[in-house]
Parts: structure tokens; C-alpha cells; sequence
């Protein structure tokens, strides 16, 4: 699966791959957000609670992907995380995960659990 747009209540949303550069294999996270976020489009804390109020409505083809987005993790425990949302087969729901801004991780890929960057279209 590549780049996935899709709509919830009249809102557009893009499930979007990353952006490498050449011989890159992975990013840090922080990273991966800086370069995906053209004027603000990477999800933030109003968008999420808009889509956690309808996660019924995510195409059952994201369910292999964890959503990124930049809404920083308000847990104390979780100072350095931002928010996404993964399909957990086990309770047949998303729920809300979280992911270190620091980590390396692999962008692209198209295995179970691999990353999208979740971005709202204009």
C-alpha cells in the first residue's frame, strides 16, 4: 500500500508513506514529521480527537499500519512520545499507542505494524 486518502464526516485525511532520501532506510521519528508536515497537514491534537470519535469510520485497509501523528503523548511517563493509533486484532479495535520521537524507524515498508505519517488533506 502506498499513500491511502480517505474521508471521515467530510474531512479528507492521507495515510502517507514518508519521505526517504536516497539510501535512507529509516528516520528518527521527529524527523519523519518535519518532512511530512507541508503547512501543518500532519494531525494534530483537534484532528485526533475528531478521528477517536469516529474510528469506525478508518477503511479497514489502514488496520495493517500505525497512524503517526504529532500530538505529543500527555502521559507523564511518556515526555518524549507523540500519539498513534493501531489496530489491535485482539479487541477488534484502534486504540491509542504511543511512539518515541527519537526512534529510528522504518518508513514505507509494507508489513503488518509498518508507519504512516496520518495527514489531513486541504
Amino acid at each position: 500500500m502506498d499513500n491511502m486518502t480517505f474521508v471521515i464526516d467530510g474531512r479528507q485525511f492521507e495515510a502517507f508513506v514518508g519521505i526517504l532520501e536516497p539510501g535512507e532506510t529509516s528516520v528518527n521519528v521527529d524527523e519523519m514529521l518535519i518532512r511530512t508536515d507541508e503547512g501543518g497537514s500532519v494531525v494534530g491534537e483537534e484532528d485526533l480527537r475528531f478521528i477517536t470519535e469516529r474510528l469506525g469510520q478508518l477503511p479497514e485497509e489502514l488496520r495493517r499500519h500505525d497512524l503517526v501523528t504529532k500530538c505529543p503523548a500527555t502521559e507523564a511517563e511518556y515526555p518524549h512520545h507523540v500519539y498513534l493509533l493501531r489496530w489491535r486484532n485482539a479487541l477488534g479495535a484502534w486504540n491509542k499507542g504511543w511512539l518515541d520521537r527519537n526512534a529510528r524507524m522504518r518508513w514505507g515498508a509494507s508489513n503488518i505494524g509498518s508507519l504512516r505519517v496520518l495527514r489531513r488533506c486541504a
